[in-house]
C-alpha cells in the first residue's frame, strides 16, 4: 500500500515475472516427478557434471552409485522418488 498515494501500487512486470517463474519452475518438477525412476537418477548425475559432459561419464558415476546411495541421495534432494 503506498500511503503517499493513499492506494495499492506495484510493479506489474515483477509480479508478472514471479508468477511465470513459478509456474515454468512448478510445471518442470511436475514433469520430472513422473519421469522414470533410472531417467531421474541419471539426470541427478547429469546435473552434478555440469551444462555439457560425456554420456560416458554419466555412466560411469552411476556404477560406482549404488541404487540405494542414489535414492536416499534423491530423497534428500527436490526430487521424488516414488
Amino acid at each position: 500500500y503506498n500511503f503517499g498515494l493513499m492506494k495499492w501500487t506495484w510493479d506489474e512486470d515483477a509480479v508478472n515475472s514471479k508468477i511465470v517463474t513459478e509456474n515454468v519452475a512448478s510445471v518442470l518438477v511436475n514433469k520430472m516427478n513422473r519421469l522414470q525412476e533410472e531417467t531421474q537418477r541419471v539426470l541427478m548425475v547429469a546435473s552434478c557434471l555440469g551444462a555439457t559432459f560425456r554420456l560416458s561419464a554419466v555412466m560411469t558415476v552411476m556404477k560406482n552409485f549404488s541404487r540405494v546411495e542414489m535414492r536416499d541421495s534423491m530423497k534428500s534432494s527436490m526430487i521424488s522418488v516414488s
